[in-house]
Formats: structure tokens, sequence, C-alpha cells
């Protein structure tokens, strides 16, 4: 926002005389005054910034026209990821609504009960509704090369992707090793950022089930390291994983 700057008045202020020098009147000196105290206001008005302002009651804006925008915030171009947010909204003293430093839209549910909703359509009214899960979650990476000798049979893939919901979906088929002890071996390791707060198991399906270690179906499990290893394969056998870790526990 942009304070309106003043012209200099066209008359220049008189100066203060005193009483009985030539052209005076008994109320010049106060009006010297009263323009000069002005004069001293808008001065100190243009040299400050504007910022929001309340009224009791609440504020109104009247627009105009349908081209009329309430307000128009222009952000600079560039990395702002680590810019302060442009808009919070507080409550409590709770940040539950806020632009980021793009200005794109952030909601922070003050009560872990509580799930805001952005936008309610009416009875009368259809809608594109946010729907959790795999909408819009980003395209899928490849794990492979694998570790440990395992490898990818004809046909083969070993694909993973963060979801919308900071969950590691893991999508598979892989092989083991045609010799060894494949139990507990590391298959691949995943970046910073798709690593688990702490283990998880995924129960996968292979064939040669009934020749597991120990009785145990083929598992993998991926810790906070973000190790993706096995766990009741034997060798020569084709593992299927699909599944989805959350990323916070």
């Amino acid at each position: 926002m942009t304070v309106q700057t003043f012209s200099v008045p066209v008359e220049p202020i008189p100066a203060t005389h005193q009483v009985g020098d030539p052209n005076h009147t008994p109320d010049h000196n106060s009006i010297v005054q009263v323009l000069t105290d002005y004069d001293n206001y808008i001065g100190q008005l243009q040299s400050q910034i504007a910022s929001m302002f309340s009224v009791a009651g609440g504020n109104v804006c009247n627009i105009t026209g349908t081209s009329t925008p309430l307000a128009t915030v222009n952000l600079p171009a560039g990395n702002r990821d680590s810019a302060v947010d442009t808009l919070d909204v507080m409550c409590a003293g709770v940040k539950v609504f806020s632009l980021n430093g793009y200005g794109e839209l952030r909601i922070f549910p003050q009560l872990a009960s509580h799930i805001a909703q952005v936008i309610k359509a009416q009875p009368s009214q259809t809608g594109d509704l946010l729907q959790p899960g795999t909408q819009n979650a980003e395209t899928w990476h490849n794990f492979n090369p694998l570790s440990s000798s395992w490898f990818l049979p004809g046909g083969g893939y070993a694909k993973y992707r963060l979801t919308v919901a900071n969950e590691l979906q893991i999508s598979a088929a892989i092989a083991t090793p045609s010799s060894g002890n494949v139990n507990n071996q590391v298959i691949a390791t995943f970046p910073t950022g798709y690593r688990p707060a702490s283990t998880h198991y995924l129960v996968t399906s292979g064939d040669n089930v009934q020749n597991s270690v120990g009785g145990v179906n083929p598992q993998v499990y991926i810790n906070s390291s973000g190790q993706l290893q096995s766990r009741g394969c034997n060798n020569s056998c084709n593992v299927w994983i699909d599944g989805r870790i959350p990323l916070d526990i």
C-alpha cells in the first residue's frame, strides 16, 4: 500500500510579525500558526507507511464493478520456500489459516479432532472436492538397479513415489538371487524424504511361498535409514510388492 503525496502550496505561508506591522490583522498570527501546524502534519503523514486498521463493528469495502478486485498482492518471482507467510489468521494465538510465501493456501486445524473444510457445496450445488489418496501424487521413481544381487525378472519393475497423504508407495515385481541366504538382505535404499520414522513391514506375494524361510511368508520391511530389506524369502523367488507406508510414525 502506498501513501498519497501532496504538492507544495502555491502560496507560501506568511511569516509571523508583530502587531501593528503593515497589513497586520488581529488574527493573522493565529492563521499563520494553524497553517504551519497543518503543513507539519502533512509532512509527517507523507513520511509514514500505511498499515491495516480496523473499525468497530467491522470493515466494509464496497466493490463498485465486476472488474474491480478487493485487493491485489504482487509477490516477487523466485524461490520463496523460506519466505515468511504472506497472510496469517490467528485464533487464540494459534495459526489456523495462512497464505505462504507463494500465496498458496495453508490450513492448520487448531484442534486434533477438527478437520478444516476448504469448500462446502450447498445442497443445490455441485462441486469438485479434494479427495484423499494418491490424487496429484508425484510421478513414479525407479529404485533399480537393486542391491545384494536382487534383480528385475522379465517384465519386472521397481518403483516408488510419495503420495499426497505423506506416504511412501511401493510397487515392484523383483526377483531374489539364485543362491545364498537372502533373508534380511538390503534390496534398495530410499533417499531422504522417503524414509519412515520407524520400521514398517509389507507382506508380499511370491511364487516360492511354500518354501519360505522359517514358515514366514515373503515380507519386506523399511527402516528409518530408508533400507528396504527382505524377510522370509528364498533364493530363485519372484517377489511382488504393493503397499504404502506412513512416513511420520
